[in-house]
């Protein structure tokens, strides 16, 4: 559960946490070793785009150009919460870099109308082209094929068309710095990818066991479930592959494990799981969402709710509703004057809101 991606794992890193609701969406093509899966290094797919809201149209590729095609949708927060972010990148990169956001799954309850208005009322805060993938084939032949299917999620093609990264939007800046300036490892990209999709879905694998079988067990009015299982099966995953200990959905449960039976080491281990020097980074998501859930359950520490806090206003960028949170959170864990900072900011952005019948987007 890391970064403000919309599946049962991340956003994080600004809206990273960006209202940390996930979504799965699941693709046909993350099955190992799957050859439809996009590689790192490939020529990229033909653009396959139904509408244009909002920008120039781009019909192909052009050799010479680089290129970020970007995956939202309407109903997805941190999507939202990155467009100004996508605007910034383009303005820093207006001379060499062309940005392209598509919007995806889409369905009758949220028609193109309600995608048209939302980048009406986002005005200058996007300032690049945008898409709507109505025919759904941006959908089928890109988003569906990459190792984590989710949104917002982007990709980065360089000035010969093939594929140079794959990643969170909030993590465009050093990929295209050093693509730009012709200093970029595509191989050592190719293999960190092929990395990535291993361990993920090992971490789904193993995920699956846990939440099924030991998280939620038990009465769920006041509900423990049975931690001693969880630390017992990922202790071993660990054993066999230490690059499992901070994976996403493990990170979850292990955490929310120790919430039930030691919260001292609780908090040791989320510090431990959001240090970026983790093989698979750090995993904000999964320790915001494991206080956010089991807050409703057991009494948490200060100390684990000024993590929290700090999590929240750090990479949940200006979402009023993380910035309320992120300030409630300080309250419980003792610090006032934070608590009150992150209340002015969530006013501030409000004051910025543009409403219409579709809803308030900021």
């Amino acid at each position: 559960m890391d970064k403000n991606y919309f599946l049962p794992q991340k956003f994080i890193k600004i809206l990273f946490v960006c209202v940390f609701s996930v979504v799965t969406v699941q693709g046909t093509a993350q099955q190992k070793g799957d050859s439809s899966l996009l590689k790192v290094g490939e020529k990229a797919p033909k653009l396959m785009i139904g509408e244009w809201i909002k920008g120039k149209p781009v019909a192909e590729f052009k050799n010479g150009n680089i290129y970020v095609v970007e995956f939202w949708a309407t109903w997805c927060p941190p999507c939202l919460a990155v467009m100004p972010h996508l605007s910034k990148i383009a303005r820093r990169y207006k001379k060499n870099v062309t940005v392209i956001s598509v919007n995806v799954l889409e369905n009758k309850k949220y028609p193109k109308s309600r995608a048209k208005a939302i980048i009406d009322s986002m005005g200058s805060r996007v300032k690049y082209n945008v898409a709507f993938d109505d025919n759904g084939k941006m959908e089928t032949e890109w988003l569906n094929r990459t190792w984590e299917p989710a949104v917002p999620s982007a990709i980065i093609i360089n000035e010969e068309g093939r594929i140079a990264w794959m990643g969170h939007p909030t993590d465009l800046n050093p990929p295209l710095k050093a693509i730009t300036n012709h200093s970029w490892n595509m191989d050592a990209e190719a293999k960190r990818n092929e990395f990535k999709l291993q361990i993920n879905q090992l971490d789904d694998s193993i995920g699956n066991e846990l939440g099924l079988k030991f998280h939620r067990s038990g009465a769920y009015s006041s509900y423990v479930g049975e931690p001693d299982s969880i630390f017992f099966h990922v202790n071993k995953a660990v054993e066999g592959n230490p690059n499992l200990k901070y994976a996403d959905r493990i990170t979850y449960y292990y955490f929310t494990a120790l919430i039930k039976t030691d919260m001292r080491q609780a908090l040791i281990y989320a510090r431990e799981a959001t240090q970026p020097t983790n093989p698979l980074g750090p995993q904000y998501f999964s320790i915001i969402q494991g206080i956010r859930y089991m807050k409703t359950y057991f009494g948490l520490t200060a100390e684990l709710y000024a993590l929290g806090g700090e999590l929240l206003e750090t990479y949940g960028g200006n979402d009023p509703k993380n910035l309320m949170e992120a300030g409630d959170w300080h309250w419980l864990g003792g610090n006032k004057q934070k608590a009150m900072y992150c209340m002015k900011k969530a006013r501030k952005a409000m004051k910025k809101a543009t409403t219409n019948h579709y809803g308030t987007f900021f």
